[in-house]
């Protein structure tokens, strides 16, 4: 305190304050990442923004925030869609809004690290009871003299009301059963995808493949492709409930659903049979 340049005790306080305010940030995250509302994406894209606002039902409107990572935020702003905090400045009542897309605005925030996470909060979405606020204290010991500085602050912070908090969370591969429905007759079979939507929603589509000595492995986030040459290129029929499509006694039948950027989704596979039992 004495040989120190400038203020090292106002320093001290400072830095303890900090390190408490960080503390609270990542509690309050934590209690965004128990949502139940989860839209699962590859990387977070503006559309993928734009698609998981339907996750808040008939409470679509109203304020909304977005907490991306900050190279998440460098793909937004490139987006056609994007609002310059300056244009929304007038708007805005939360400190670092950098700008706003599809209704919300975003912030940027270091405490998320991937391009995978990204959270969709409305006001009351968290609640946070303070039962006091930081109290920095300080105690001299007179015999080495030396000062020990401590803070502390006390509060909870919980998910309040989950129906207001949206979680762009990383996909993983969803495995579909792909059943057989009849019988192979003229070298045809129907299928059909057991407990999965199939209304591809978000402009995904879903693709067949048949007469496979193996179903082909794939993993989340591959990019599709049913070039003449490409890694999926016995994938050219787009799959169909219940319609009849080719297939082979004993040979394995695929579908994989691809999103709207090109990327699978989900996969799934049945060896098909001449006559079922």
């Amino acid at each position: 305190v004495l040989s120190g340049y400038g203020d090292p005790v106002g320093e001290i306080g400072e830095q303890l304050v900090t390190s408490i305010a960080s503390k609270l940030d990542n509690d309050v995250l934590s209690a965004l990442d128990n949502a139940s509302l989860i839209y699962p994406v590859i990387s977070v894209t503006p559309n993928d923004v734009n698609n998981a606002l339907v996750k808040l039902g008939e409470d679509f409107d109203g304020e909304k925030y977005l907490f991306v990572s900050p190279a998440t935020y460098a793909v937004l702003r490139d987006a056609k869609e994007w609002v310059p905090a300056s244009e929304v400045a007038a708007q805005i009542v939360l400190r670092g809004v950098v700008g706003m897309i599809y209704g919300c605005y975003v912030v940027v925030t270091n405490k998320i690290t991937t391009t995978d996470t990204a959270y969709i909060v409305k006001p009351g979405a968290v609640a946070l009871f303070m039962k006091r606020g930081t109290q920095v204290e300080s105690d001299r010991n007179i015999i080495n003299k030396s000062t020990t500085f401590t803070a502390d602050k006390h509060y909870a912070a919980y998910l309040y009301d989950s129906s207001k908090v949206v979680k762009l969370g990383a996909a993983t591969l969803t495995d579909l059963e792909l059943v057989q429905t009849s019988d192979i007759e003229n070298g045809k079979a129907t299928f059909r995808i057991a407990g999965y939507p199939t209304n591809l929603s978000y402009g995904w589509k879903a693709y067949y493949a048949q007469n496979l000595t193996t179903a082909v492995s794939v993993a989340v986030g591959d990019t599709f492709d049913n070039s003449t040459n490409g890694t999926h290129k016995a994938f050219t029929v787009e799959f169909e409930q219940g319609v009849a499509l080719s297939a082979t006694n004993a040979k394995y039948s695929q579908v994989l659903y691809v999103d709207a950027t090109g990327k699978i989704r989900a996969s799934g596979d049945v060896a098909a049979v001449t006559t079922l039992a």
